[in-house]
């Protein structure tokens, strides 16, 4: 006869497969089983979403937030807020998928070349760069020409340099709707 603590461990990697990749599936799992980390750890290598789903306990477990945000870098918004200001961490995720920038702890400051690099990966992750960022005329070209639509993000400054403008507008003709006013009327940018 199999022991009953083999038991459960067997019924759930049975669950756990049936779980892959269906990440809303797990919060209808029993809280032992969301308690269970080695459970846990499995389900996490496949989908690091899951992590939004598991017990109180281990949301500030480091070795459970790396391994889901480097499966998926968007399950940064569910770890510890102490965790997200671990540099570890936090570079996992944003390495994974820049867009988890919209998700570091307040405390947490990108360095010009981390947040360079992510505008250059995705023009778009320029949403969710600092002030100083969103002003810098380098960084705002590199954005324009990932995507046009980062213009949106940018200082009105930027919104009404000519060159930028130009860029995104090559870029996608959607860029127009985010041109400043000193720029709106020139009609070179309408042909």
């Amino acid at each position: 006869m199999v022991p009953k603590k083999w038991q459960i461990s067997i019924s759930n990697l049975s669950y756990s497969k049936r779980l892959r990749n269906r990440c809303w599936s797990l919060k209808n799992v029993s809280e032992e089983l969301k308690c269970d980390y080695d459970f846990l750890y499995e389900i996490l290598q496949q989908n690091g979403l899951h992590f939004e789903f598991i017990c109180y306990e281990f949301k500030n477990d480091r070795e459970l937030a790396l391994l889901a945000v480097t499966q998926n870098g968007l399950a940064l918004e569910f770890v510890d807020e102490e965790l997200k200001i671990d540099h570890e961490i936090v570079g996992a995720a944003i390495q994974q998928n820049c867009l988890a920038l919209q998700f570091v702890g307040s405390e947490y400051e990108v360095n010009y070349e981390t947040a360079l690099s992510l505008v250059k990966q995705n023009g778009l992750s320029l949403q969710f760069a600092s002030k100083r960022l969103k002003s810098d005329l380098c960084t705002a070209l590199y954005a324009v020409k990932q995507n046009g639509r980062s213009l949106l993000f940018m200082s009105e400054e930027l919104k009404n340099n000519l060159e930028v403008v130009i860029e995104a507008v090559a870029q996608t003709d959607w860029a127009k709707l985010f041109i400043g006013e000193q720029l709106k009327n020139f009609n070179a940018l309408y042909r």
